[in-house]
């Protein structure tokens, strides 16, 4: 029989059609909740993240932790920044204990060459020149040597064992010597800029004279100190200064001597390409070169000292007076050296004055004039070919007087 198809019933393709309807209208739904919650987690950690916790930790996260090995390296360079710091502030130290201990061998050291430079002499030279000792030219040329050679050594040994140190039984000594250094040192970290001469030692607690300097090798202070000297062991000052200046001079004629005495061996020795020449001229040269490169030094030397015997300074009064002319020309005003009492007073305040013009240029010269304790000033009343017609006025603490119409003070 057949039955007529209803029209309410479903047919296979639609009922197909409702299944797949009702599946993506399921996939919609699941979809638009999805799509809520993950916008709701959005929101959610924006809000967290936003949070100064929650930056630190973001930050600590995203910042690699540094490595052991990073933090073994940056401990370490502080340690040797520390160990590096403790050096150069132990170095000035060190170099004066070096200094205090090798000045023996370097006094020892000047000697043995001076006395290698004779023997090359004796031995080398005078052979290549046909010459014994008491020959016609080497009876006139040797003494002069042997001149040079007397006052090298003894000057020399003067300028070593002559002490420039204050002499501590001819001074006041306060018994508030600990509150005044204390009190000048604090005067002197209020004037940053200044330069001034301390009045005070505080290493060895006495009242300083004027142009006494504590000498940190010496380990004391020093009358006109000029500057301490490794090859002489000792301080150059105002007791040695003379030995130490003919030490100089001498020194220079010796070299000198040596040296003309030598160079010509190489053009005119009758012994030239013989086996004599082979076996002398080694040591030949090396005095003559030993010797060449030392009148040049000493020759710089010997002029800078020179000026300053002429104008009274010492090598620290040298820098010490520049600087505070520079001082005195940003003021306006002129500075004079309060030592500088002319040519002639200058060098015989170090040589003394003696029977001849050449006396002091002898062993046994005339004796230095002064104590060390005070010396003579442009504003003296003796010092006659002074300005006299200059204002001068003098800062007590760091004695330096300066020409102005006007008193002025540095302090």
């Amino acid at each position: 029989m057949h039955f007529p198809q209803s029209s309410h019933s479903p047919s296979p393709s639609n009922h197909l059609y409702s299944r797949s309807g009702g599946l993506g209208v399921q996939l919609r739904d699941a979809h638009t909740t999805s799509s809520s919650t993950i916008n709701n987690i959005t929101i959610a950690v924006r809000s967290a993240l936003s949070s100064p916790t929650s930056s630190l930790l973001a930050s600590s996260l995203s910042s690699p932790s540094p490595s052991p090995s990073r933090c073994d390296c940056s401990r370490g360079g502080r340690a040797a920044s520390r160990c590096l710091s403790k050096l150069l502030d132990a170095a000035p130290d060190i170099v004066d204990q070096c200094l205090r201990s090798l000045g023996p061998l370097f006094a020892g050291g000047a000697w043995s060459l001076i006395l290698l430079v004779a023997y090359v002499y004796f031995s080398h030279v005078l052979p290549l020149w046909n010459w014994s000792s008491f020959s016609f030219p080497a009876v006139f040329i040797t003494p002069i040597g042997l001149f040079f050679l007397f006052n090298i050594l003894y000057n020399h040994f003067k300028a070593m064992t002559t002490p420039s140190s204050v002499d501590h039984s001819l001074l006041v000594i306060p018994p508030n010597i600990i509150e005044l250094i204390r009190e000048e040192r604090a005067q002197r970290s209020k004037r940053k800029g200044v330069v001034s001469h301390s009045l005070y030692c505080g290493a060895c607690r006495i009242p300083k004279p004027p142009r006494t300097h504590h000498c940190h090798v010496c380990g004391r202070c020093q009358m006109k100190m000029d500057h301490h000297c490794p090859w002489i062991s000792n301080c150059v000052g105002f007791g040695n200064i003379k030995f130490f200046y003919l030490f100089m001079l001498y020194l220079l004629a010796g070299c000198g001597f040596i040296v003309t005495l030598t160079f010509p061996l190489f053009f005119w020795s009758p012994h030239k390409g013989t086996d004599l020449w082979q076996d002398h001229s080694p040591f030949v040269v090396f005095a003559m070169v030993l010797c060449g490169a030392i009148f040049f030094a000493i020759g710089v030397m010997l002029i800078m000292h020179t000026f300053l015997i002429l104008t009274n300074q010492t090598t620290i009064e040298f820098y010490h007076n520049r600087e505070m002319r520079r001082q005195a020309e940003r003021q306006g005003k002129v500075y004079l050296n309060p030592y500088d009492v002319g040519y002639l007073k200058n060098a015989q305040a170090v040589f003394g004055v003696g029977r001849f013009w050449f006396s002091w240029l002898l062993p046994a010269g005339p004796a230095r004039i002064g104590s060390g304790m005070a010396f003579p000033t442009i504003y003296d009343a003796d010092c006659a070919d002074a300005d006299a017609t200059a204002d001068v006025s003098t800062d007590f603490l760091s004695h330096t007087p300066i020409a102005t119409g006007e008193s002025v003070s540095l302090l």
